[in-house]
């Protein structure tokens, strides 16, 4: 009867620290993909009026966090390459844990990862919208996706990037 639960023990005691190792590892990995950049270099203005989607996170990304980027892309890449390959849409990604990046934690009211939508006019920003309902949605392609497009064609037509 000891040997068992000697046995299970180190079992036990070896799959916590793989999975520890593991966890490890895989927020080193996202840690080191960063660009570094500040979001100042990111948002550099190629038009005049430009609409920025922005994926804004911390140096850790949650499951749902990688889910909601998978599908932000997605979405973007699918349903609106056509604005992204003129350059009045503009995908950047923000870590908002960089100190020189903190002030758009402040101005996009940051509590958690993000999507917002900011319209940009002459650098300016002129309205924004932070799209909450990504977290309800993140692992539901079918709501997700017409939600973001009906955010992203609405914030569009209000900035007059529409033809």
């Amino acid at each position: 009867m000891v040997p068992i639960k000697r046995s299970a023990g180190i079992f036990l005691l070896l799959f916590s620290l793989f999975s520890f190792a593991y966890a490890l590892h895989t927020t080193l990995r996202d840690l080191q993909s960063e660009t570094g950049k500040s979001a100042e270099e990111l948002l550099g203005q190629e038009h005049n009026r430009v609409l920025y989607v922005l994926y804004l996170h911390g140096n850790a990304k949650c499951i749902t966090c990688k889910d909601i980027l998978t599908r932000t892309r997605e979405t973007l890449d699918s349903a609106f390459g056509n604005f992204l390959e003129k350059g009045t849409l503009v995908y950047r990604e923000i870590n908002v844990d960089l100190p020189e990046n903190s002030q758009y934690a402040a101005t996009f009211e940051y509590f958690a990862t993000s999507v917002v939508l900011a319209l940009y006019e002459e650098g300016t920003l002129k309205k924004w919208k932070n799209l909450d309902k990504v977290w309800d949605f993140a692992n539901d392609p079918e709501a997700f996706d017409p939600y973001f497009k009906k955010e992203l064609e609405t914030m569009l037509k209000e900035g007059g990037l529409t033809p």
